[in-house]
């Protein structure tokens, strides 16, 4: 077998891709009056920091909708969203 072949099966193996599978996320889902779906998953807190997955589902009319993570604003930190274009745009803030 030539190089050129060697080389051109191996290329074959390595493009075959492997499939990594996030675990199911479980949500705790809140429902506002004006609409607004916040859903909250904390996947695993065996060991500090850990990923939080957060969802927003917002009528477009609101405009933008946001969680604090401490309960009140003030001295929290804030997950902001808002749609822009054919997007969103989030954003993490701290109100002082």
């Amino acid at each position: 077998m030539k190089l050129t072949s060697v080389l051109a099966l191996a290329g074959v193996a390595l493009a075959v891709p492997t499939e990594k599978r996030a675990p199911a996320l479980t949500y705790a889902t809140w429902n506002s009056p004006n609409g607004i779906a916040y859903s909250v998953s904390i996947p695993d807190v065996s060991a500090a920091p850990f990923d939080v997955a957060l969802k927003i589902v917002a009528p477009k009319a609101v405009g933008w909708a946001g969680i604090s993570w401490g309960g009140s604003m003030l001295n929290s930190p804030l997950t902001v969203a808002w749609a822009n274009g054919a997007g969103v745009t989030v954003s993490s803030r701290l109100a002082t």
